[in-house]
């Protein structure tokens, strides 16, 4: 993988280092819009994921099912290969409304979601899974397009969003051609109607060497199908380049150092585009003599163009760090993130990881320095059982003048959840979400979402 050298401003580096010893490293809670929009509400610091919480496990092993009801005969390995295969039927159905605050307005209503096949495993070595996804129109006016739930023109669409191979030998595991990859800047990015697939050539391995808690992988990846789109389309395509067909080379690792304490890391080489390198920390402590539980985080992100430049040439740092307090039913998140003034983050591949990353805006423009807090809660806690919700404020302020120069901004958002636990609603899970972000002396964005999500398995 391509060397990067990181130069750290002081102020910048003295911050990180405070908040390094204030927090003693960490993670996330109900930030970081591409896991928010895919997972449901966290309201204690165990149910807390850092953006490496899957890393290595870049296929989900099949759960035995009875797709196969009665074997062939053949002999074991082809029986399991049948027999613990997996069919899953998940019915989705999105409403979206944007108001743009400059006249434009954006909505469309749609269902569909997605079939998901997996076989079990072939000689314990070999297995295959194919996924389709679809969003088909209910409600959209041609003049409110834009939503991202359909195609351009306000389409309906499906595509063959999985197509893969996956041999693994002890504990490492190739997989191969059309798949989910799930580590920051590149993963699937579930915010709309059909998630981000890759065509993709991954290694993955658990406790190579011998070196137990460490994750470790890399690959290629040449393709992308982005989550309002039916086609794959080289990386660089998507990245906006035109005419040209440029990949994506990752390496990453995660390492577990003790108990609730992991590090993590990527870098990822956009071939003549630009080089990501993302690095987080994460660890969960109890405060002695109290019932309170902490889980903080930092995190850094260095960005900068490569080879011929195809997009320009630029070179930005970002950096953050949070903690949230486990308060019996609460969880409490403070943040804090900044970015250099070389230019914005780019993310064009997946979701963002910034830790104020939330429904509307990354707070992550070239020269911004954001701070949120947030709340999430449990009712189950007052009776009211399957209810969940969490509301995010966060402070965006950027230079006054010079090229980094652009209006403040700040927003709300709540985000309210129903996942009922009875048997024959156990897999319903019901969204509903509001925001408003305010650019200072311009405008007023504001969003609401409706989402219900269902999963049928056979």
């Amino acid at each position: 993988m391509i060397k990067v050298l990181y130069q750290i401003p002081t102020p910048i580096l003295g911050a990180v280092l405070t908040a390094l010893i204030f927090f003693a490293l960490g993670a996330t809670a109900n930030a970081q819009r591409y896991l928010s929009d895919e997972r449901p509400i966290a309201t204690n610091v165990d149910d807390l994921q850092s953006t490496f919480e899957n890393y290595g496990d870049p296929v989900d092993p099949p759960e035995a099912g009875s797709l196969i009801p009665e074997t062939f005969g053949l002999f074991e390995s082809t029986d399991d290969w049948l027999q613990n295969a997996s069919l899953y039927i998940k019915p989705r159905f999105y409403y979206r409304h944007r108001d743009e605050g400059n006249g434009q307005v954006l909505e469309a209503f749609t269902g569909g979601g997605s079939v998901e096949a997996e076989s079990g495993w072939l000689f314990d070595t070999f297995n295959v899974g194919l996924s389709a996804f679809t969003s088909q129109k209910m409600l959209g006016d041609a003049d409110r397009d834009g939503t991202g739930l359909l195609r351009p023109e306000q389409e309906s669409y499906t595509v063959l969003g999985h197509a893969f191979l996956t041999a693994r030998y002890r504990t490492t595991i190739a997989s191969l051609y059309r798949q989910e990859v799930d580590i920051p800047f590149l993963n699937r990015n579930d915010a709309r109607m059909t998630p981000n697939a890759f065509e993709a050539y991954l290694i993955t391995a658990e406790n190579p060497f011998g070196i137990e808690g460490l994750k470790f992988g890399g690959g290629h990846v040449t393709k992308v199908k982005d989550n309002t789109s039916s086609d794959f389309v080289s990386m660089s395509e998507l990245a906006g380049v035109d005419g040209l067909d440029r990949g994506l080379s990752v390496v990453g690792a995660r390492y577990e150092l003790a108990e609730g304490v992991t590090v993590g890391g990527s870098d990822q080489y956009g071939w003549d585009m630009f080089n990501t390198f993302y690095g987080e920390g994460n660890v969960q402590h109890k405060f002695p003599a109290t019932d309170i539980t902490a889980k903080s985080a930092l995190q850094i992100t260095d960005q900068r163009s490569v080879g011929d430049e195809l997009l320009g040439d630029f070179d930005t740092q970002m950096y953050g760090a949070t903690m949230s307090l486990d308060l019996k039913g609460f969880l409490a998140t403070v943040g804090v993130t900044s970015t250099e003034k070389g230019g914005a983050v780019r993310s064009p591949w997946g979701g963002d990881p910034a830790f104020n990353s939330v429904m509307v805006s990354d707070f992550d423009r070239a020269g911004e320095e954001s701070w949120r807090v947030g709340l999430a809660y449990d009712f189950a806690q007052i009776g009211l059982d399957g209810f969940s919700a969490f509301t995010n404020y966060v402070q965006g302020n950027t230079p006054d003048s010079g090229a980094a120069a652009s209006p403040d901004q700040n927003e709300w958002n709540i985000t309210v959840d129903y996942r009922p636990s009875t048997d024959y609603l156990a897999n319903l899970w019901l969204r509903v979400r509001a925001g408003s972000n305010e650019l200072e002396g311009e405008r007023t964005r504001e969003e609401f979402r409706v989402i219900l999500n269902y999963s049928i398995p056979f």
